[in-house]
């Protein structure tokens, strides 16, 4: 064989490697409840990138081979993450994931080497090999330069490159994020565990408050709603609201979107906290979801997305999603869709005034420019809205404003704020008077869990039954 001959075979190898590496290594690998995406591209820097969507990724230079790998989660049901905590708690889950990790990356690098010898092989073929001596030569040739490439990235690897991490995403604002994010690991299911009991608690305390002949409770003809927004992918913040459901009769809950941050498949997994509430559950798309959180949501037993009206005997309410729940990621409304789906609201309230004539009507929107001005309708008593992570109860003429603030104070973004913002809901009692539903009393429920502080301040809408 000719110099120049041999030349083009282990050119066909060199371009099976990079076109495999390029565009054919990309896995799906699925472990016990954890879906991760890997993916191999050419770059002369090298290095490892973790990503943890939404909350950003981590990158170290692990290695000096021209090769970047790199490993997003994709997926994780709350069961199998639940599954790791106990085994980080239990000193089992470290030798279980090392022999996990070793297991895999053989399978992936034993596939990478067939996926390279074929290409290197179709590649000869390009060239005019027609041999079969040749087409096996360079066959084994590609499954080697693989071999060879895995096991320098194996002998250079160095983990402590870790210490020396950038960060990108939002959390690459945070100081320190990487510590607080191991810390957080090691602190979740306890940080979980109270803030269930901490609702549990509360709702006890309501009880000792009635029973004392304090306001606790308004007689037979009493319900309550329980009004939540912004949660922002805080599954502690949604322990604290089932430990108050758990413990206290809460008709419904109404949830006035921003459940996600950027309504990627990791965070759809937060409707099993949902499904578990085991009552009705009101939704409101906020502009921090996407088409695939909806979905999810709209497949639970319990829980309405609400694109309309939705009757308790005669209390109405009308809701509709915000526009940029309609987008693949988070999207602000504009001043022009926002005026829009006011028309949308005024049609909905008329609606519902048709349908339930003499009913107590409840705007319920994520962005409160969806429902600016309208409380001056007929029948509109009560304009629920979010989005601003701030606590509010204002009454204008005879309609009150709420916006329960931020249950989830504010995510990973409450994070980084200079100070800590609380988790704060509204709790909206309702009794019969006179034939008709009247709103009674509204609870602000402020929780500061790093300080340990619990505030609960109650404001009389109109006077108690005698």
């Amino acid at each position: 064989m000719s110099r120049f001959r041999g030349a083009q075979l282990v050119l066909a190898v060199l371009i099976a490697l990079l076109i495999c590496v390029q565009f054919f290594s990309a896995r799906e690998i699925d472990w016990d409840g954890f879906v991760v995406h890997v993916s191999l591209s050419a770059d002369l820097a090298g290095g490892t990138q973790l990503s943890i969507p939404p909350v950003g990724s981590v990158t170290a230079r692990t290695h000096p081979l021209p090769v970047r790998i790199e490993v997003s989660l994709r997926e994780v049901e709350l069961q199998a993450f639940s599954t790791v905590l106990d085994g980080v708690a239990s000193g089992a889950f470290l030798p279980n994931l090392g022999h996990e990790l070793s297991r895999q990356a053989s399978l992936y690098i034993i596939s990478l080497m067939g996926a390279t010898g074929v290409l290197a092989a179709g590649m000869a073929l390009v060239f005019n090999f027609r041999h079969r001596r040749h087409l096996i030569l360079v066959f084994a040739a590609g499954v080697v330069v693989v071999g060879i490439l895995a096991s320098g990235v194996y002998a250079t690897y160095d983990v402590t490159a870790f210490d020396q991490y950038s960060l990108d995403g939002p959390v690459a604002d945070f100081p320190d994020a990487w510590q607080v994010m191991q810390q957080g690991m090691d602190q979740l299911e306890e940080l979980r565990r109270q803030m269930q009991l901490l609702g549990s608690h509360l709702m006890g305390l309501y009880e000792q408050w009635g029973s004392s002949g304090g306001p606790g409770r308004f007689g037979e003809e009493e319900f309550t709603l329980l009004v939540i927004s912004d949660v922002h992918n805080n599954v502690p913040a949604l322990d604290f609201v089932r430990g108050m459901i758990g413990s206290y009769p809460v008709r419904a809950v109404v949830d006035l979107g921003d459940l996600t941050d950027w309504g990627t498949p990791v965070e759809a997994r937060i409707v099993e906290q949902i499904e578990q509430m085991n009552i009705p559950y009101i939704f409101v798309p906020g502009n921090h979801e996407t088409p695939l959180v909806v979905q999810e949501m709209a497949s639970l037993d319990n829980v309405t997305v609400l694109e309309g009206t939705y009757a308790m005997d005669d209390l109405v309410l009308v809701a509709y999603p915000d526009p940029g729940a309609s987008c693949i990621s988070p999207r602000e409304a504009s001043p022009e869709q926002l005026q829009r789906l006011r028309d949308v609201y005024r049609e909905g309230v008329r609606e519902a005034n048709a349908l339930w004539p003499g009913g107590h009507v409840l705007l319920a929107a994520h962005h409160p420019g969806a429902v600016r001005e309208l409380g001056s309708m007929p029948s509109v008593q009560t304009v629920l809205s979010g989005h601003t992570h701030s606590l509010r109860v204002e009454q204008a003429g005879e309609t009150l404003y709420l916006d329960p603030g931020t249950t989830g104070a504010s995510g990973v973004r409450g994070l980084m704020a200079e100070r800590e913002i609380p988790h704060t809901t509204l709790l909206l009692h309702f009794a019969r008077e006179e034939g008709n539903t009247v709103l009674i009393a509204v609870d602000s429920i402020s929780l500061n869990a790093g300080r340990d502080e619990l505030q609960l301040r109650r404001e009389f809408h109109r006077p108690l039954l005698p």
